[in-house]
């Protein structure tokens, strides 16, 4: 279960079993311990990854990467790969790491933040899921409902400000064919 710096675990860990009992019958057993982590949640949706400054390269889930199912190993293990290529050409044609890594991690950007973007969720086939053809399978009324659901997900980040900038990047892939590498840090 994730929550806000300061949040409450119990709160949260309830919320999380009591939808899934209300929603889909499952019920969970309380919590066997209250282990956690801070996570660098949401830089995907906003494209405000950090990958480093000098020698220093940023990758995975600290870097901000965090696919849509709030995975991270994959983009983990595909960022660092690229992370260690981009050495190895900056070592090759005397490059400044920084500049070769930015360049090669462009695409991971672009399909990691693709699958957090509501247009090309809408509108694009972003990861495996075809939206339109699953939207199609529901009755009206189920639409109509996943509609809201989406509608009440994007309303989550507002605490952070953040639905101005993840329709803001939205509109900036329409017309590029990644994001914005001027938001990176």
């Amino acid at each position: 279960v994730g929550f806000p710096k300061g949040g409450n675990f119990d709160r949260s860990h309830q919320k999380v079993a009591d939808y899934l009992e209300d929603r889909h019958g499952v019920k969970l057993h309380p919590p066997e311990d209250r282990e956690g982590c801070v996570e660098n949640f949401g830089l995907s949706l906003i494209n405000r990854y950090v990958f480093g400054q000098g020698n220093v390269l940023i990758t995975g889930q600290a870097a901000g990467f965090l696919n849509m199912m709030a995975e991270g190993m994959s983009c983990t293990l595909h960022s660092g790969a690229i992370a260690g290529e981009a050495a190895v050409e900056a070592l090759q044609h005397n490059r400044p790491v920084q500049e070769v890594y930015r360049k090669m991690i462009a695409s991971e950007v672009r399909q990691c933040s693709d699958q957090w973007n509501p247009l090309k969720i809408a509108f694009g086939k972003p990861h495996e899921a075809d939206f339109w053809i699953a939207l199609k399978t529901l009755r009206t009324r189920d639409q109509i409902r996943m509609f809201r659901d989406m509608y009440r997900f994007i309303r989550i980040y507002s605490q952070f400000k953040w639905g101005r900038e993840i329709l803001g990047q939205a509109i900036y892939r329409l017309f590029h064919q990644g994001y914005n590498p001027a938001r990176w840090q």
